[in-house]
């Protein structure tokens, strides 16, 4: 914790950060993979080197030298089958050994075909897909390790009781850390009866009071009106509708959470008019079918 109830913070002030050792340890264990994948890459690319050539050529020509002396011998063998010099066993151990040696010929001029021919191209978008997986994964983690720093989205005060003995806490997402709050103005809710709330609108006077300053008054405007009523506290309201406004708190009086009263200034009517509107207002709602 880098904040305590009651520090004034700017906005990007950081007030937490989360443990980040398995993220960390996530991290390092990907970009090793990566420096892996990179280093296959580059050998792929750069395909057989000079030397695994030379050695494949020379294989090559070993064998061939190999299967000439075999063919030779075995046209000897076979002179010396039909003057009956040899058994028909020793021509075809001549003549087995003879194929041996060309099945060696083929398979080094295949792997000298493979070395030049260089790594297949599959293999080669295959590695290059790993890599870019990898990496995209590093940036997943490196964003998650910026959001284990907590930092304030405002400039405000720090409101949270004991703060600093959340150290050590499990936080799930979402979870909440830190309250701070931005006093220089602050945003009153007033609850309007909605038998009242067709005589409000915004931009309106309005006059508070807090139960904690009974003698200073607050002055503001109405700024929004709740698109829906809502059940109030207090069943004698029954239905209420929420007008917001925002009172300027520069001497930092206000608190979150503190109660009072509030005036809303709507048109001037009649005292006649005030003493009966509500009479008239019940039976007009009440008994409306009547008419």
């Amino acid at each position: 914790m880098y904040a305590e109830e009651g520090d004034p913070v700017d906005k990007g002030t950081v007030i937490a950060k989360l443990s980040d050792r398995d993220c960390s340890a996530d991290l390092r264990k990907t970009r090793a993979e990566i420096d892996a994948a990179q280093a296959k890459l580059k050998l792929l690319k750069a395909g057989a080197r000079r030397e695994e050539i030379d050695l494949a050529k020379t294989l090559v020509a070993r064998a061939e030298a190999r299967i000439k002396y075999a063919q030779s011998r075995l046209g000897m063998d076979k002179e010396l089958l039909n003057s009956h010099l040899i058994s028909r066993r020793e021509y075809e151990e001549t003549q087995e050994s003879s194929g041996l040696r060309e099945t060696e010929v083929q398979e080094s001029r295949d792997r000298l075909t493979l070395l030049l021919a260089g790594s297949r191209p599959e293999e080669i978008e295959a590695t290059q897909a790993e890599m870019r997986r990898l990496t995209a994964h590093e940036s997943y983690l490196q964003a998650k390790l910026q959001l284990l720093t907590i930092v304030s989205p405002i400039a405000g005060v720090v409101t949270t009781h004991k703060l600093r003995e959340k150290v050590g806490e499990h936080v799930n997402k979402g979870d909440l850390i830190a309250d701070v709050h931005e006093l220089k103005t602050v945003t009153v809710e007033i609850t309007v009866p909605e038998k009242e709330i067709a005589d409000v609108r915004v931009g309106q006077k309005v006059l508070a009071k807090a139960r904690a300053y009974p003698q200073r008054q607050f002055e503001s405007e109405v700024l929004a009106i709740a698109p829906t009523a809502s059940t109030n506290d207090q069943p004698v309201l029954g239905r209420t509708v929420l007008v917001t406004t925002r009172i300027n708190n520069a001497e930092g009086l206000l608190k979150p959470e503190m109660t009072g009263h509030a005036k809303i200034y709507g048109d001037r009517y009649r005292l006649i008019d005030l003493v009966t509107r509500r009479i008239v207002r019940y039976f007009r709602v009440e008994f409306w079918s009547w008419w």
